[in-house]
């Protein structure tokens, strides 16, 4: 994961760490407006709970990727221009 944008590789971690758990939190709110019944036999158990989740951590670990990314290829082009 290119987020070694900060001095320290523990301030790295702490960001990483920081930013998959706001992408586990938004990716669990997104997945609530999904009609688990029509998709499972029992779209309250606790197994459908554990998919939900499941899914929230692989669009969480998609979401990050995407943002860490972002920021290492905003940083080159930053280099771009700086020369």
């Amino acid at each position: 994961m290119p987020l070694d944008l900060l001095p320290s590789p523990g301030a790295s971690g702490a960001l990483a760490v920081l930013l998959l758990l706001f992408a586990l939190v938004i990716a669990w709110y997104a997945l609530g407006q999904v009609k688990w019944g029509i998709f499972l036999k029992d779209g309250g158990s606790p197994q459908a709970k554990v998919l939900r989740l499941l899914l929230a951590i692989a669009l969480a670990w998609t979401l990050v990727q995407f943002i860490s990314a972002y920021m290492f290829a905003w940083r080159m082009l930053k280099t771009l221009f700086t020369g």
